[in-house]
């Protein structure tokens, strides 16, 4: 197994959110990738049913996220 710890200051503080929605990849292994997502005020993810298990991380802001219908409020430095 690959052991990938990462350190969130450097290597998702540092990137800049996009104007409107941004995905980078960040690491892909066979169970699960790790993305930047950017979004503006407003901006929403559409509805989506995820293939591997997701992690959400607040760099900035707040964050709404629904998983099976329920809402989850997430506020900078929370994770769902």
């Amino acid at each position: 197994m690959t052991v990938k710890i990462f350190d969130v200051t450097d290597e998702i503080k540092g990137m800049q959110p996009a104007v409107g929605t941004n995905s980078d990849l960040l690491y892909q292994a066979d169970e699960f990738k790790v993305r930047r997502i950017g979004l503006s005020p407003q901006d929403e993810i559409p509805p989506c049913k995820m293939a591997s298990n997701v992690v959400f991380y607040v760099v900035a802001g707040s964050a709404e996220v629904s998983v099976d219908g329920v809402r989850n409020s997430l506020c900078e430095g929370s994770a769902l």
